[in-house]
């Protein structure tokens, strides 16, 4: 094997004073090419501050006022329908819940609904509720519709006890009397 060969650094000359010194930079171009960047910066931000204020302050609320003026009435009316309209899917989803879920034939769990409803409102009436809007939901903790351990767990109850019975687990819905109604009702149908 062959050694490698040493070479000789190369030294440097040394500079022409044969000192070392610092370099001065005049400064004031670079300052001055920088206070003209933010002054148009500045002078850009004001002009969007401006406009903006002006969007706020003047085009919108007489935006808002022509809306008004134009469709104001069309506006409550479609709120207004929007809101029965929320009231009703929610007295036929107690309905659902009522023929699936105890048995009930479909005018028998209108008409009970329709009660429910009517307690409700008298009560928001007198004062006894908050809102004015019936509360058909049960005593249960709200689910979370994205919750997929909750309901991978009703859905195991529910298969669970339709393994047992036959049937699907009944839930109570709070009245003494539907209750004892499903019971005559099976005890007459077998």
């Amino acid at each position: 094997m062959k050694k490698p060969k040493n070479r000789p650094q190369k030294k440097r000359p040394p500079d022409s004073t044969g000192c070392k010194s610092l370099i001065v930079v005049d400064q004031e171009p670079i300052r001055k090419k920088a206070l003209d960047k933010f002054k148009r910066a500045q002078k850009a931000l004001l002009k969007n501050r401006a406009q903006l204020s002006h969007h706020l302050n003047m085009v919108r609320p007489s935006f808002g006022h022509w809306i008004n003026g134009i469709a104001g009435e069309k506006m409550q009316r479609v709120a207004t329908l929007q809101n029965r309209l929320r009231e009703r899917a929610i007295f036929l989803d107690r309905i659902e819940q009522l023929v699936y879920e105890e048995f009930l034939s479909p005018r028998k769990a209108y008409e009970f609904a329709n009660q429910e409803y009517e307690e409700e409102k008298y009560q928001a009436n007198q004062g006894n509720i908050d809102s004015g809007e019936p509360n058909f939901e049960s005593d249960e903790d709200p689910e979370d519709p994205f919750d997929e351990e909750a309901l991978f767990e009703k859905l195991f109850e529910e298969l669970a006890s339709f393994m047992e019975d036959g049937r699907p687990k009944k839930k109570e819905i709070g009245k003494n009397s539907t209750s004892s109604n499903l019971r005559k009702r099976r005890k007459n149908k077998d």
